[in-house]
């Protein structure tokens, strides 16, 4: 994908999913995770309710949607 610098693991639950972004030059990195709150919310939305789900997650503050990961 990309660049061929990203990868796709499943993860067992959405709890176990994040994502890290690292920055080349530096070797700074951060790891983002859906936040509890987000994954109660968005867990089980019907097929037919996704699109209208995405739209309102559009409008979250980031703060809502993900947690820090600490290193």
């Amino acid at each position: 994908m990309g660049k061929l610098n990203l990868s796709l693991v499943t993860a067992p639950a959405p709890e176990d999913t994040a994502t890290t972004f690292r920055h080349r030059d530096t070797g700074q990195s951060l790891t983002l995770r859906p936040s509890a709150s987000f994954v109660q919310r968005f867990r089980d939305v019907p097929r037919e309710k996704l699109g209208e789900a995405g739209r309102v997650v559009l409008t979250l503050p980031d703060a809502d949607v993900f947690e820090t990961v600490a290193p």
